[in-house]
């Protein structure tokens, strides 16, 4: 509970629950009738040790995600739905699905207004490559939850306090199947930060995670110096494991990135999902990780593989415009830029005339409305205007909840005395208001769950 508030998703601790274990990544049990063994796959080995050049693991990586492909575009679903945004990882899938000429299997869908990046990007791609939109993405309740405590509660029921996830118990079986990019997160780099420390877990944890949860300040640190100092234990643990398997030096922290949040927060929302939708990921690829921790730090920060990806699978589609630009910066210090282009054909494109239909009791749903004066506060801060409009009902129960509990067990975990500050003032930063919400979050689970 405590861990989620401060680093965001699982996996600096196994489970929700005390006493249970996760296996290590690339782990088995074998089960006898005198016991069990834990045992590795064979593809540890040539995961972790393999002398493989660049362009051979590259050429690997694309055809373990193409075959990834296939599979999924030859299921029985009645409806097969592909992730697209302005970023880099759902064009990588699309990539796949242009290069196995399986764009006619999917319908393509992106969140967001109509003028946000992700859908004008989105938008274009769809039209240059005659690709159908669609305004259902194959995963909408039919109950929704109505009040705010149902709206936080849910999502941590379904993940047994894990993470806050997408679904919950409104949602319904379908027999869509829905490609996202998650794992193509295994390609770039995300904790190079907290490289130069090293060897000192407390700065790492600070420069990865925020101060919010390490910080040393014992006024404004919301974990227990206990608890505080038991995960940064846990990080440097997941550390020293990291080296113990030959992972270069500045690599170390983004092989803890995939052994511990991509695991526990990706793959448990693909899991999460599964009950009711096929969710499937093409980016799973073990070349494609190996390949990228083996690469220095600048190019993994610049994503090299997943732009050397894309544009194998389908040349010229990583040269058309991203949500931003994507060569310039961190891309630039390794390579040479290459030459863009803009999109070729105008218009827009065409959509499945499928739209997500609105809960049965949506006009039951009874949470706080943003106010002018919060949403023009939401616009200074930019963050979501919903955020500040719960906040006091968010303060309110954070408080009763904690009435609730002995003192000695919510400190064991918890700063009381950061937390009282942090809901008895106003908010000054977004980073609060989601840090509150997470907070009130954890505990209507620990208490309800």
């Amino acid at each position: 509970m405590a861990a989620y508030v401060a680093t965001g998703s699982g996996g600096l601790v196994d489970s929700s629950y005390e006493g249970i274990e996760a296996l290590p990544q690339f782990s088995y049990i074998e089960i006898t009738l005198n016991g069990f063994t834990v045992k590795d796959y064979a593809a540890k080995q040539s995961f972790y040790a393999t002398e493989e050049s660049y362009d051979d693991s590259l050429a690997r990586a694309e055809e373990e995600i193409k075959l990834n492909l296939r599979a999924l575009a030859s299921g029985d679903h009645s409806r097969k739905v592909a992730h697209l945004t302005g970023g880099i990882d759902s064009r990588a899938v699309l990539a796949a699905i242009l290069s196995t000429g399986n764009g006619d299997q999917f319908s393509f869908y992106c969140s967001g207004g109509p003028t946000e990046p992700d859908q004008v990007i989105a938008r274009q791609l769809a039209t240059e490559y005659g690709l159908i939109m669609t305004k259902a993405q194959g995963t909408e309740p039919t109950v929704a939850p109505e009040t705010q405590e149902e709206q936080l509660l849910w999502r941590f029921q379904h993940t047994s306090g894990l993470i806050s996830g997408p679904m919950h118990r409104g949602n319904t079986r379908s027999s869509t199947a829905i490609a996202s990019g998650g794992y193509g997160e295994l390609f770039r780099s995300f904790h190079n930060k907290g490289i130069p420390h090293v060897g000192n877990p407390q700065e790492v944890a600070q420069k990865i995670f925020g101060g919010l949860g390490f910080s040393t300040n014992a006024s404004r640190r919301l974990l227990s110096r206990d608890f505080a100092d038991r995960t940064q234990a846990r990080l440097q643990n997941h550390i020293v494991k990291s080296e113990g398997k030959g992972v270069r030096r500045d690599a170390l922290l983004d092989h803890v990135y995939m052994s511990s949040r991509n695991r526990f927060f990706v793959g448990e929302i693909t899991r999460s999902v599964s009950p009711f939708a096929a969710r499937f990921d093409p980016l799973y690829s073990l070349a494609g990780a190996s390949l990228a921790l083996r690469l220095d730090g600048a190019s993994r920060v610049a994503n090299i593989v997943g732009m050397d990806l894309i544009e194998r699978m389908s040349p010229g589609l990583s040269r058309l415009p991203f949500d931003r630009d994507r060569f310039s910066g961190a891309y630039a210090q390794v390579r040479e830029v290459p030459a863009t282009r803009d999109f070729s054909k105008q218009g827009g494109p065409l959509f499945d005339g499928m739209v997500s239909e609105p809960a049965g009791n949506a006009g039951l749903v009874k949470v706080p409305k943003p106010t002018v004066e919060e949403r023009l506060r939401a616009n200074e801060l930019k963050m979501a205007p919903r955020l500040i409009a719960e906040f006091p009902a968010t303060r309110d129960g954070i408080k009763d909840l904690i009435a609730g509990m002995t003192g000695s067990r919510f400190e064991s975990a918890f700063n009381s005395r950061a937390v009282t500050l942090l809901v008895d003032r106003p908010p000054s930063h977004r980073v609060h208001y989601r840090t509150a919400r997470s907070i009130y979050a954890s505990l209507l689970w620990y208490h309800r769950g």
